[in-house]
């Protein structure tokens, strides 16, 4: 089966306004900026007959399509695959000195693939493999819905792009995304094709 996937980057959040590492156990909620840009999720899918939202089980992932549901009969499914990955003990704090050389370590590693590094009880990338690969086989390629919406986090959505597109992760940070940034794919016979990545305004 044919398929157009579309994947948003949830809005502007309260800890993307304080410049502080999110990850899956610091939930904050929409800031000012992100309850703007939910009207602006809505004006884009209003139109678009999506037969499936999944999102991630954060507050901002949530409250990003929280309007658009409202309005909308579409189905909304959360799923623990979707979340942030897990930064361990950098979550909650500023992105800068001592945290954000931890972090660009974590990257540099995961670059390498090296699958099981883990740095103050981050997660490790064989688990974030596992989880956003049973993702795409279990909720795009083996589901019955041929328009998806998915809702999640600036690197998970990396990680999706990559896996998806069978591409090295040396390459992961070539995808760059602020808060609302949109990818639509077209998957033909299981195989992946970008129509269109933008900025929704």
């Amino acid at each position: 089966m044919n398929k157009v996937i579309y994947i948003l980057r949830h809005a502007h959040s309260i800890s993307n306004q304080k410049n502080i590492f999110q990850g899956n156990k610091i939930d904050t909620g929409l800031s000012d900026i992100g309850i703007k840009q939910q009207k602006i999720v809505f004006k884009y899918f209003k139109n678009i007959n999506l037969d499936t939202v999944y999102i991630s089980e954060s507050k901002r992932s949530f409250q990003t399509i929280e309007y658009l549901i409202m309005k909308r009969n579409i189905k909304l499914k959360k799923t623990h695959l979707l979340n942030e990955v897990g930064w361990g003990k950098i979550e909650g704090k500023k992105k800068d000195g001592i945290y954000k050389i931890d972090y660009n370590k974590i990257i540099e590693y995961w670059k390498m693939n090296d699958l099981e590094f883990t740095i103050n009880n981050s997660e490790k990338l064989l688990l974030i493999k596992t989880r956003i690969n049973n993702f795409i086989v279990d909720k795009i390629i083996n589901t019955k819905s041929d328009k998806i919406l998915i809702v999640s986090h600036s690197r998970i959505i990396k990680f999706l792009l990559i896996f998806l597109f069978n591409e090295r992760l040396e390459n992961i940070d070539k995808y760059t995304h602020k808060n609302i940034y949109l990818y639509k794919i077209y998957l033909f016979k299981n195989k992946p094709y970008m129509l269109k990545s933008k900025l929704l305004k």
